[in-house]
């Protein structure tokens, strides 16, 4: 096979024929490859090269995905490692790799200097070090991970070089090099500077989209290329001229695809069919977004955004700042309640008679309640509508006169005025917060995610509706409160607490769920049922959405009995807007379940069985993930590395603590046990992190 890409590369070819003849032949050696397509009678299904299976570039982290044994790999390229382990492309030699690399970079950008001035690491796992190694012989480098740019002396270099240079770097490590550097430089003629790489989410004093005019600016008689390739492939592409089109080399093809479905489109998420991937995978879905135009030139357009975790970490603002001084911003009063003669206040509960307030709040639910279809649909951050109507139907449900009632009987003094931060994601989550504080006589402000203020506009157009002191806006900046309430990633919370110093804290960061099923070979039906309800509900969002099964019966069984309820889940609570960023996982996880275990899937849904040893704290949009376990210690053990961020425990037998003891140890790491189905319907009022939700801001 070998010879066959060889001479392809060398003397060109009918790309599909070898293709074609590739991937059988990866199936055939590639143990992991081959479960992943699903055996070699479906592989011999495919008979055009745009059919081939892509296997998602974080398949790398999780497997060797080698054509020979792993153990006999003589090079290991690993990715940064910048979003948690490296993903690792094995090599036995890299004679494909280095005249694939050096043909196409000279086809595009003509003959490569001599000598180099490099701002890549030339490490042994580094990819992109070894081409530029490859490219020149005497390379002089000012790069390394663990320090950045040595710019003086790069700079002296430059500047001192009489003779052509290539000049390979990172589009970070050229912010870093301008931001020291800001008189021009002249390089002799034939000199080329060659660019690769964004920022990955690194923030730097030069603004990306401002980069290439800034080289221009330093190096201005320089021609500037770009080079686009990845760790996972062994071809790159080269744009002529830094900001023009990348050009695949013609034994690469490259097709934009959604993110979800895999499907071709217009613009989307990469897919690269790279023959000189020949001791690997010829096919590597990226998380680069891009258009592939008529000739197969790719403009890249960014990345997926990066998926954060889906618990109560959804997406906050990274940064909310007090007022500077030390006055009270005093919240807009409310307008006067309509038909009634009710007054208000904005101290404690004590000021006025208890149903006085719980009545109003009631009410102000009630309308809440009775909003139009075209009010829901914009309410529901992405959910369907009959998810979103569902779903507010379940929050307003469980704010009753009763529970308002018992929640003001927690002791401490009240706050008179309270912000609540809230997170973009579960949409009701303020809801029974701002019932709760403004029953016990405290103005609100609602601080409403910036990008779908939507539903806090609701709760307080109904609230103020009543006459209840509830405002709510964008703005980051909050002011002096007594009390703040926020939700939001590990890290926005942080920064909340340590910026309203003066202010009662209830902060919840990043939180997760799961369930835990009994040992009969078969789920009830029942259960299996509620498993799917608690997995559709919010499209699998939010701390109390579980993150995976653990069956201690027969997990493939339990798996398959849940798929048998997922279509009516689907049908009764359609699945929403699907962010992008999410699809890398999505794929990811089904790929992933494919090698190690078992799928049953839809195109709206997934029910994937996966070996314990597999277990993310990651909530993806209507996948359930089971696990297989012999005892509650291994639940324990699965769960260990994350004790302080567990939310509840969904169970189907509530007594089995009296059963064995050992129960009591797995229980007790949760603030919340109940049963499988009411993971997402939460009783109020209830025990918050262990404490009551009242007296948690209450003095």
């Amino acid at each position: 096979m070998r010879d066959a890409i060889r001479r392809f590369m060398t003397s060109g070819g009918d790309f599909e024929a070898v293709a074609l003849a590739l991937f059988q032949w990866q199936v055939e050696h590639n143990d992991a490859f081959r479960r992943f397509v699903g055996g070699i009678e479906n592989a011999r299904r495919i008979t055009k090269w745009e059919q081939i299976p892509s296997v998602p570039v974080k398949l790398f982290r999780d497997l060797a995905l080698t054509c020979f044994p792993p153990e006999t790999a003589q090079v290991s390229f690993h990715t940064s490692g910048t979003t948690g382990r490296p993903g690792i492309h094995r090599l036995q030699d890299t004679s494909l790799y280095d005249l694939g690399s050096r043909k196409h970079a000279e086809s595009v950008i003509g003959p490569i200097p001599a000598n180099g001035i490099s701002f890549v690491a030339h490490t042994a796992h580094s990819s992109l070090g070894h081409m530029c190694s490859h490219f020149v012989e005497h390379n002089q480098a000012f790069f390394s991970p663990a320090f950045g740019v040595d710019s003086e002396k790069a700079m002296a270099a430059l500047r001192a070089t009489s003779t052509p240079v290539f000049v390979p770097g990172t589009a970070f490590a050229f912010a870093d090099l301008l931001s020291h550097s800001p008189v021009p430089i002249s390089l002799p003629p034939g000199s080329i500077i060659m660019v690769t790489g964004g920022y990955k989410g690194r923030q730097m004093s030069i603004p990306e989209e401002t980069l290439l005019p800034r080289l221009h600016e330093l190096f201005p008689a320089t021609r500037l290329v770009g080079e686009y390739g990845m760790t996972e492939l062994s071809s790159q592409l080269w744009s002529p001229n830094l900001g023009e089109p990348f050009i695949p080399p013609p034994w690469m093809r490259v097709m934009a695809t959604d993110p979800w479905t895999g499907k071709p489109a217009s613009e989307g998420v990469l897919r690269f069919i790279d023959l000189a991937n020949h001791q690997t995978v010829l096919s590597v879905q990226t998380e680069d977004i891009g258009v592939v135009d008529g000739s197969g030139h790719v403009t890249l357009l960014g990345r997926l955004p990066n998926a954060m975790p889906r618990g109560c970490s959804l997406t906050a603002e990274p940064s909310l700042r007090a007022s500077s001084t030390s006055t009270r911003t005093p919240l807009s009063p409310p307008p006067p309640p309509p038909n009634t003669n009710a007054s208000t206040t904005t101290s404690s509960i004590q000021a006025a008679p208890n149903n006085g307030p719980i009545a109003s709040v009631l009410r102000a639910i009630h309308r809440m309640v009775r909003s139009t279809d075209a009010q829901l649909e914009k309410v529901g951050q992405g959910l369907s509508l009959p998810n979103t109507r569902a779903c507010l139907q379940a929050a307003c449900d469980a704010i009753t006169a009763n529970g308002l009632a018992k929640e003001l009987e927690t002791p401490g003094a009240r706050p008179q005025q309270t912000a609540i931060v809230t997170a973009y994601g579960v949409f009701t989550s303020p809801l029974e917060w701002v019932a709760m504080m403004v029953a016990a006589g405290s103005a609100v402000h609602l601080k409403a995610p910036s990008q779908d203020a939507a539903f806090c506009t609701l709760i307080a157009d109904c609230f103020r509706a009543e006459g209840l002191p509830v405002t709510t806006s964008t703005a980051r900046q909050l002011g002096i409160f007594d009390a703040v309430i926020a939700f939001g990633d590990d890290e926005s919370v942080a920064n909340i607490k340590r910026e309203t110093p003066h202010a009662r804290h209830a902060l919840y960061g990043h939180r997760f769920s799961v369930c835990v099923v009994g040992s009969e070979s078969s789920l009830g039906q029942d259960v299996a049922s509620a498993i799917a309800r608690d997995h559709a509900l919010y499209d699998t969002r939010g701390c109390m959405a579980p993150v995976a099964v653990f069956c201690m019966g027969n997990p493939i069984e339990c798996a398959r009995e849940i798929s048998r309820h997922m279509p009516e889940a689907q049908n009764t609570w359609p699945v929403g807007h699907l962010d992008a960023g999410w699809g890398g996982e999505w794929m990811r996880r089904r790929a992933l379940a494919r090698v190690e275990g078992t799928t049953f899937e839809d195109a709206k849904w997934s029910v994937l069985e996966l070996p314990k040893e597999r277990f993310v704290p990651i909530s993806l949009p209507r996948i359930v993930t089971v696990h297989g376990v012999r005892s509650p210690d291994e639940v324990q053990q699965a769960l260990q590395p994350w004790i302080g961020q567990l939310s509840s425990l969904g169970i189907d037998h509530l007594e089995w603590p009296s059963k064995n003891p050992k129960w009591h140890t797995l229980f007790d790491m949760f603030p919340r046990v109940c049963s499988i189905g009411t993971l997402q319907t939460p009783v109020f009022p209830r025990l918050h992190d262990g404490v009551p939700m009242l007296g948690s801001v209450s003095e």
